[in-house]
């Protein structure tokens, strides 16, 4: 099992619903080629013990600024070029707590809000077991990819991604797309907020449940997904 952590950034916007940061994996990846999903990636032993922050905090902030060099979390709010900066030295190795105190940053971790974690089942062979955060977007919120593991990013709304991978557009593993249909019940961040602080932090691990009458995944109930159950043939999982 791996940790990791990401980080689900939300811009708000006067004439319609939100739009959240996503990145478009290389079809080249071991794990979910060529699906959009939010900005993440592993839990490192450096992002351990960082001014009190819980690690899968410092992994969202650092892993998203090494994706699109975009940053949630920072204090104080750092500009275009040091961002810019702060992703080609972590692409090079340095470590991330040098960095930051190089540049005098710091991890609000408060700034992070818990918004899911999920686990997939033992049959799954590459296992993830991710926390995800929501943010409000910085005023530097455009994304710059540095290559890699990501081939494109873009700010898209909930129900337009969904309705791409319905069409066939647009590819997305299990969790994404059910965190996206949770996300599209709401108008702005403060509604996102509000439900991700008043639902208890529960670790959600697809259950399989095989019969006569089809093959169909499971969720739990009671944790602000619209859908718990649905047919095992149309989920893509990793």
């Amino acid at each position: 099992m791996i940790e990791a952590a990401s980080l689900i950034l939300v811009s708000e916007r006067p004439d319609g619903p939100p739009l959240f940061l996503m990145v478009e994996r290389s079809v080249a990846m071991a794990f979910a080629p060529g699906a959009f999903v939010f900005p993440g990636g592993r839990v490192d032993p450096g992002d351990e013990g960082m001014a009190g922050c819980d690690a899968a905090r410092v992994a969202a902030v650092r892993e998203a600024i090494e994706e699109v060099a975009v940053a949630a979390g920072l204090e104080p709010e750092p500009d275009r070029e040091t961002l810019l900066s702060l992703q080609k030295e972590l692409l090079a190795g340095k470590g991330f707590a040098a960095l930051l105190a190089a540049h005098g940053l710091t991890v609000d971790g408060d700034f992070l809000i818990p918004f899911a974690r999920w686990l997939p089942g033992p049959e799954v062979s590459r296992r993830f077991d991710t926390r995800f955060f929501i943010a409000h977007a910085p005023d530097q919120c455009v994304p710059h990819l540095a290559g890699g593991e990501c081939v494109s990013a873009r700010w898209v709304s909930a129900a337009e991604m969904l309705a791409e991978e319905q069409a066939g557009s647009s590819r997305l593993i299990y969790p994404t797309r059910k965190m996206l249909e949770r996300l599209a019940k709401h108008r702005d961040f403060r509604s996102i907020a509000e439900e991700a602080r008043a639902l208890p932090e529960v670790t959600i691990t697809p259950s399989i449940e095989l019969g006569a009458d089809g093959d169909f995944i499971t969720i739990p109930e009671g944790l602000g997904y619209p859908a718990t159950r649905e047919p095992l043939d149309r989920v893509r999982r990793g």
